[in-house]
């Protein structure tokens, strides 16, 4: 466990690599446009995420739906068992 681990803090890779792997470009226009929390930057050229802000955001997000593939399979072929006709 790391300094930063203890008090709470994660990197770019950390964040990036916890949210199937956004890019570096992904990330930071999320971070401008308000979309994701803003970055805490210790010195001029070291930038880290609070985990306690990023697990808050994560949790926030609509969870997708999942699809059952036969259902879904089953719903197309009824949609074009017209064209069999």
């Amino acid at each position: 466990m790391s300094a930063l681990d203890s008090i709470g803090l994660i990197t770019e890779r950390e964040v990036r690599a916890h949210f199937a792997r956004v890019s570096h470009s992904t990330l930071w226009r999320w971070c401008r446009g308000g979309i994701f929390p803003k970055p805490v930057r210790i010195g001029p050229r070291r930038t880290f995420w609070r985990l306690e802000d990023v697990q808050a955001w994560s949790a926030a997000l609509p969870i997708a739906p999942t699809y059952n593939r036969e259902v879904v399979a089953k719903e197309r072929r009824k949609g074009l068992a017209h064209l069999a006709e």
